[in-house]
């Protein structure tokens, strides 16, 4: 099959729904959700279903189906009424379930709509395990229900992987998230510029994340380098705490939770994206720094590792504060240049680009695929 020139792949129109818990906050995944919902409108007939929601999931994306009120916490156990009922009319062809918290009650009560279903895994990643009970617990479930579906679709090679080994009996693909291929910066030859150097972290505050570990690297940095936190969670109080005891404070900007423009616009201020989650599973915020011209420095795991430098150009590095201070002396000794930019932009393309993924959704959903096949670029 050969797209045509709108993208499409075929003139039949497939109906496909999509569920998802939320579409609001806006994070990472549920960006990626939204950009999903549109490379799926150019081939099938979409509906998206928004298990607990309310204006602010609209105004994201304004047909979606609210089943109710936006569910948190413990209320998420109401996933399971409202599935059940919503499960009784569906009649879509196939069903994309965007997630732990809605695949899991829906296989719980879809009855024989698992075999036209579909989950789409972000979480499932075992190193994320020791921060995580909850994590722990949906993976029991997960190995008993993620069988009954027709396919899980993993968003990374680690990702795969790890779900063979919780949940054997089913069956795994791979397909990359898709990335805005749309380039915010330049690749940086002349920065970072020594003493002036601004370093920046994202994602949400919280031991998963691990910020404390480039504020403890600061005091082995030149005064002059600084550091931008963005994102906002549970450790937000500590790790202020953190700066003001080892005297940095004056160093370290904590901006909150920034809207994607917001943050497009710091990356093009900053000089090195530094990430030190303990885990990841796709690895978004390596993209969208490299789309910036940003070198990368991540704390070691099997997706920074996957990423860096093919796709985003940078160093990876064990997760202590000494190791990262190293990284970034060395990242500001010897910048990278254009052609490590470029090189990696193409290979992002072939990879990560909408029409790529887009194609590989029609052909998963279309088509089929054997077991444990990786989707591969084309």
């Amino acid at each position: 099959m050969t797209a045509s020139s709108t993208g499409s792949y075929s003139k039949a129109r497939s109906t496909v729904t999509v569920v998802v818990s939320h579409f609001a906050p806006a994070y990472g995944m549920e960006r990626v959700t939204i950009k999903l919902l549109d490379l799926l409108r150019r081939d099938f007939t979409v509906k998206a279903v928004c298990v607990g929601g309310d204006e602010q999931d609209v105004a994201h994306v304004p047909d979606s189906v609210l089943l109710g009120k936006p569910l948190r916490g413990v209320k998420r156990l109401w996933s399971v009424w409202r599935l059940w009922k919503y499960a009784r009319t569906d009649t879509s062809e196939h069903i994309i379930l965007a997630g732990l918290w809605v695949a899991l009650p829906w296989l719980l009560v879809c009855g024989k709509k698992s075999a036209r279903s579909i989950v789409w895994e972000h979480s499932l990643l075992k190193s994320k395990f020791r921060t995580s009970r909850k994590l722990r617990l949906l993976a029991y479930l997960a190995k008993y229900l993620y069988p009954k579906a027709r396919r899980i679709v993993a968003v990374s090679e680690p990702v795969q992987r790890d779900l063979a080994d919780i949940a054997p009996r089913a069956a795994v693909v791979t397909i990359y998230n898709p990335l805005d291929m749309t380039p915010y910066g330049q690749g940086n030859c002349e920065h970072p510029r020594g003493p002036g150097t601004r370093l920046v972290t994202i994602g949400s505050l919280t031991l998963l994340k691990s910020q404390r570990l480039i504020i403890k690297a600061l005091p082995h940095l030149d005064r002059g380098i600084t550091l931008s936190v963005i994102g906002s969670g549970p450790e937000g109080a500590t790790l202020q705490k953190l700066a003001d005891d080892l005297g940095v404070s004056t160093r370290v900007c904590f901006e909150g939770f920034l809207s994607q423009a917001e943050v497009q616009q710091h990356l093009q201020r900053s000089d090195i994206l530094v990430h030190c989650s303990i885990a990841e599973t796709f690895g978004l915020v390596y993209m969208e720094a490299a789309q910036a011209g940003l070198p990368v420095i991540s704390t070691r795991t099997d997706v920074a590792e996957l990423l860096i430098p093919k796709y985003a150009p940078g160093l990876v590095c064990d997760p202590t504060p000494e190791a990262l201070a190293a990284a970034v002396i060395r990242t500001i000794s010897y910048p990278r240049c254009p052609q490590e930019y470029a090189d990696a932009a193409e290979r992002r393309e072939v990879a990560f680009s909408p029409w790529a993924v887009q194609k590989r959704w029609f052909d998963l959903i279309q088509l089929d695929l054997p077991d444990g096949k990786i989707l591969p670029p084309s």
